[in-house]
């Protein structure tokens, strides 16, 4: 699992066995129990890759390729990850997907929402997906 230190923000990997965790960057030794837990991981790779993905600035992370979502083998970047599920939702809800489906399948996907909402607004305003009606969207 990877959690936010509370003493000084970094990442910190834990196994979640362990009752506490030290950071490796400031030494503050956190109880798991007592975390908010950012993401789990079935492996410690896949953890040590989201944290280097998370450190890259948001507005770069676009073409970085990334384990998408929890124990997929294929690293895709933001870019390929929502190409690949817009295409998924045009075939799965051709009459349109509500907006909290929408969201939590591209979360599933590895789609941070940052960035489905940059890409949401950008293909509505090109006529790619249009809002059916308030809160249902259909990918065209």
């Amino acid at each position: 699992m990877i959690f936010r230190c509370k003493a000084c923000k970094a990442f910190v990997v834990a196994d979640g066995l362990s009752k506490t965790r030290k950071c490796p960057s400031c030494g503050h030794i956190t109880r798991l129990a007592n975390v908010k837990v950012s993401r789990r991981f079935e492996t410690l790779d896949q953890a040590v890759t989201a944290i280097r993905y998370l450190k890259i600035p948001a507005a770069e992370r676009e073409d970085v390729p990334y384990q998408a979502g929890e124990g997929a083998g294929d690293k895709v970047s933001q870019k390929e990850a929502t190409a690949a599920y817009l295409a998924g939702v045009k075939i799965s809800h051709p009459a349109g997907i509500e907006e909290q489906e929408f969201v939590q399948g591209a979360r599933a996907a590895g789609i941070e929402k940052k960035y489905l909402e940059k890409v949401l607004h950008g293909k509505q305003a090109e006529g790619s997906i249009i809002e059916v009606r308030p809160g249902c969207y259909k990918v065209l």
